[in-house]
């Protein structure tokens, strides 16, 4: 199935290939876990991202993108990137979405 309808879990489409990308990009330089998440009112629910396999030194920092998606970091002791590197970064994945098309 191509595209990158949330409804079944499946997503193929370049913005979901591209968060990966830079999400383990980041992860493998960075002492950092990344994940992706769907915005619905107050809840986050998980989409993509690294499992994290060990108890972060820091709570994890909530970072949204546009009104439908997040990113979730949990941040070890020696991440040095900034909230406005991230966004600037991700945001080019999943740009803000207007609804008055």
């Amino acid at each position: 199935m191509n595209g990158s309808n949330g409804e079944n879990g499946t997503f193929t489409s370049e913005p979901w290939v591209n968060f990966e990308k830079a999400a383990y990009a980041l992860e493998r330089n960075h002492d950092v876990c990344i994940q992706l998440a769907r915005i619905t009112g107050n809840r986050w629910a998980y989409i993509a991202g690294s499992i994290v396999d060990r108890i972060p030194s820091q709570p994890p920092r909530r970072i949204r993108l546009n009104e439908h998606y997040g990113l979730v970091v949990y941040c070890g002791e020696k991440f040095s990137l900034g909230e406005d590197e991230l966004l600037r970064l991700f945001r080019k994945i999943f740009p803000d979405e207007s609804d008055d098309a």
